[in-house]
């Protein structure tokens, strides 16, 4: 009987280590899943917190990308402007140089005209000077003429 005693005492004693073991057990079970749970509800908040900033960055790349397609429909057309502008320039700057050359064209026949018309004015103040020398001395002829016709009346009337 003492061994049965002894068995329980021993069951007993096993019992307690095997219901201790489970409480144990039990409380690093809820402990572990205490800490499972926090540390999922703080995977999920980090999580939210990763997609909301995916979602700005993804806003942010989209609006940089709308910025940077703006920038470049701004720029192609500020070239083209340029490029229209710098081809007027340039018709402009061939009208110029056309008349710029329609006028020093004009320029020489003039100078050519007044050379021609210095000519002939020297001509004409020759000619003139010579058709004055030529009155001159027809007005000496005629003075000549007269005084002696004067003369001669004189001496045919005395």
């Amino acid at each position: 009987m003492g061994c049965l005693i002894f068995e329980r005492k021993l069951l007993a004693f096993k019992y307690e280590q095997v219901k201790a073991s489970i409480d144990s057990s039990e409380f690093m079970h809820k402990h572990d899943s205490a800490m499972n749970l926090s540390a999922l509800i703080e995977a999920r908040k980090r999580e939210e917190s990763l997609k909301m900033a995916i979602g700005i960055n993804e806003a942010c790349i989209a609006s940089l990308e709308k910025a940077l397609h703006e920038m470049r429909t701004e720029c192609a057309e500020t070239k083209v402007s340029a490029e229209s502008k710098v081809s007027e320039a340039h018709q402009l700057i061939d009208e110029a140089q056309k008349k710029s050359t329609e006028a020093e064209a004009k320029l020489r026949a003039a100078e050519s005209f007044q050379a021609e018309a210095c000519g002939y004015y020297s001509v004409a103040d020759r000619k003139l000077r010579d058709v004055e020398a030529r009155e001159d001395e027809l007005r000496r002829q005629i003075k000549s003429f007269k005084s002696d016709c004067d003369k001669k009346r004189e001496g045919d009337n005395s």
